[in-house]
């Protein structure tokens, strides 16, 4: 412009998953273009406009009656509606940046719950484990199982980071009781309640 400075307008392409996406900048001075370029920047969507399953980076963002698929950090596996007894098996995702994308019928889905003390519950919705709860279940052995009537067992703090890395640690008695992913085994992939020894696991949320 006549004082000195210069104009710099930008365009962003659509954003729908939380991934690198361009965004044209243009600068001017007066009338004539100055120059004009595009750019990649990484940006998530405004949780507003959010629609489907996405990476919970804040614990904030965890509400009582959330839809929720456990999945393991940075791996394409969330716990399964197939059932073991000890454990609770794996099945393939698709991750695509903060998002998930074409999760099918084998991916369970909990229902969030949150007690009057701060601590989260997973009630499954699907399959044979549907309307039981996950919980650690022993101080000797990897085991994490599912039940029908809820203790501490089954109650969980939850810390979560800025990469979406969570800690779920069960409140009950049982000391083998952070909810991890068996990351040490291809032929056994399942997920555990561990004396923290495992990799650990992601939640995701849906935004309807």
């Amino acid at each position: 412009n006549g004082d000195g400075t210069a104009t710099a307008v930008a365009s962003f392409s659509e954003n729908t998953t939380g991934g690198l996406r361009n965004v044209d900048l243009t600068f001017s001075s007066g009338s004539p273009l100055v120059v004009s370029t595009t750019i990649s920047i990484m940006q998530g969507v405004n949780p507003a406009l959010k629609t489907g399953w996405w990476l919970v980076t804040d614990v904030n963002d965890l509400e009582a009656g959330d839809k929720i698929i456990i999945a393991a950090t940075g791996l394409d596996y969330a716990i399964s509606t197939a059932t073991n007894t000890n454990n609770r098996k794996s099945t393939a995702i698709t991750r695509n940046g903060g998002a998930l994308e074409n999760v099918s019928e084998s991916v369970q889905q909990y229902a969030l719950e949150i007690d009057a003390n701060g601590l989260y519950s997973f009630k499954g919705t699907l399959g044979t484990d549907a309307n039981k709860y996950i919980y650690a279940a022993s101080s000797s052995s990897n085991y994490m199982k599912v039940t029908s009537t809820l203790d501490d067992n089954g109650k969980f703090t939850i810390e979560i980071d800025s990469e979406g890395a969570a800690t779920i640690i069960a409140q009950g008695a049982n000391t083998r009781n952070v909810m991890q992913y068996n990351n040490k085994s291809t032929s056994s992939p399942a997920f555990y309640c561990t004396n923290g020894s495992f990799g650990a696991v992601c939640l995701y949320k849906y935004f309807e």
